[in-house]
């Protein structure tokens, strides 16, 4: 910036005076989605496959299929491990939306968390991603990492304060308006307060869709430029 120059950052939404937590969903509920390593001659487990996820990732990041919405779906969960929401993801081109979050008696409000939140190491840099099939794509590399669910979420304090313990954040997005706009939300929150080493993927392209070797080099960048904190 130039001289004298203000930076100008994103700002926050606020959140209602009375915030109610979203509520604890029934693994019953969830039991009625099988996992995917369960019907491994599905559409859902055909999509994963041509996207390069197999049944090894399906396994790691507890992937479920929804016969009826024709959707792969990832249990989201707190730091506690307790069940908080279900997004699910069409496997089909014409389908909106693209990405649900499941309601249970409209009450379910899953983009409140992080996927993987439940495997965190807050003693460890945390790497952010924004969707279930990129956290698939870095934890092959990097196991400390956890997905937004939503660019747009993030503009949520509640949520951004879940990982207020942490003391280093790396944030992996997609490169489009609504990615770049929650880097800098991200940033602006690690301000003085924690580390933050974003890392910005190839134009054009997201986390998921990269080779692994990619993304151990990004990710590895990173954590270079952390080094002497860690």
């Amino acid at each position: 910036t130039g001289e004298g120059e203000e930076l100008v950052f994103p700002s926050f939404e606020h959140a209602p005076k009375e915030y109610e937590p979203p509520p604890v969903l029934p693994e019953s509920w969830l039991g009625t989605m099988p996992t995917l390593l369960s019907m491994p001659q599905c559409v859902g487990a055909e999509y994963l496959h041509g996207r390069g996820y197999h049944e090894e990732d399906w396994q790691a990041q507890d992937v479920r299929w929804d016969h009826n919405r024709q959707r792969v779906c990832w249990p989201i969960r707190d730091a506690q491990g307790l069940l908080r929401g279900v997004q699910g993801r069409a496997i089909h081109k014409d389908a909106k939306p693209k990405y649900l979050h499941y309601e249970y008696e409209d009450k379910a409000r899953g983009s409140d968390f992080f996927l993987g939140e439940q495997h965190l190491n807050f003693d460890k840099p945390i790497v952010l991603v924004e969707g279930a099939i990129d956290k698939m794509g870095v934890h092959r590399v990097y196991t400390n990492v956890a997905a937004i669910m939503g660019a747009s979420t993030i503009l949520r304090p509640e949520k951004l304060d879940r990982l207020a313990t942490s003391f280093a954040i790396i944030p992996f997005l997609d490169g489009n308006k609504a990615g770049q706009a929650g880097m800098e939300t991200i940033k602006r929150w690690c301000w003085k307060k924690r580390l933050c080493a974003p890392v910005y993927a190839p134009a054009g392209r997201d986390p998921g869709d990269l080779h692994e070797e990619i993304i151990g080099e990004l990710v590895g960048e990173a954590l270079g430029k952390l080094g002497s904190f860690l």
